[in-house]
């Protein structure tokens, strides 16, 4: 199982920088792997896919970490018109050094978070997940002085990551009422109307 998630990660890394080239198919396509909520998604899936806390926080870092490799060899290789070469992925490497050294943070906190969704409906896990889509856009929207940072304008793409926002928040409050409403004993919900039905003396 942990080589098919592992295998996910990969092709979603490899995936990401490809979309971003089709620039000649939809000129906003650059847009897409200039987000970064996705990359948190990626490890609260895998971390919602295994049963074991610990595994769940590993996947999600090396999970990550895979991902910003598959990354960092489509854009050095031949379906990007370049020749790829181990001096040139280091290069990438230094040059995202950043993202790197934060995929060892998020990767193993959004597995956690899945691991928490899985087993408790945890809601700080959808808080955090569903929050990141949906403020992202609204981040873009700032402008940042000398902040050296990829800013995504407003379009398809940036309402597209909020309206995916709004639609995971939905999703997560009617699995949480969901999960609360089974874990009612049987016949409890009947009483309780029941109860509150009941003329008072």
């Amino acid at each position: 199982m942990f080589v098919l998630v592992l295998v996910g990660c990969a092709v979603f890394g490899a995936a990401d920088q490809y979309v971003g080239s089709l620039t000649r198919f939809w000129a906003q396509a650059w847009q897409v792997p200039a987000l970064s909520a996705p990359w948190l998604l990626l490890p609260f899936l895998v971390g919602r896919t295994q049963r074991d806390l610990a595994r769940a926080a590993i996947l999600g870092g090396a999970g990550t970490l895979l991902a910003l490799v598959a990354y960092g060899a489509m854009t050095i290789s031949p379906i990007e018109h370049a020749a790829f070469t181990l001096g040139g992925f280091l290069a990438f490497a230094r040059s995202n050094a950043l993202w790197f050294f934060g995929a060892v943070v998020t990767g193993p906190l959004f597995g956690y978070l899945g691991h928490r969704w899985r087993v408790a409906r945890a809601p700080v896990a959808a808080v955090l997940v569903a929050g990141a889509v949906m403020v992202e856009p609204l981040v873009h929207g700032i402008h940042y002085p000398g902040v050296p940072v990829s800013i995504v304008p407003f379009g398809p793409v940036t309402v597209a990551e909020l309206a995916c926002g709004l639609a995971m928040a939905a999703w997560f409050t009617w699995q949480r009422r969901r999960a609360a409403t089974s874990c009612l004993a049987p016949g409890t919900a009947t009483a309780t109307a029941a109860g509150r039905a009941a003329p008072r003396r």
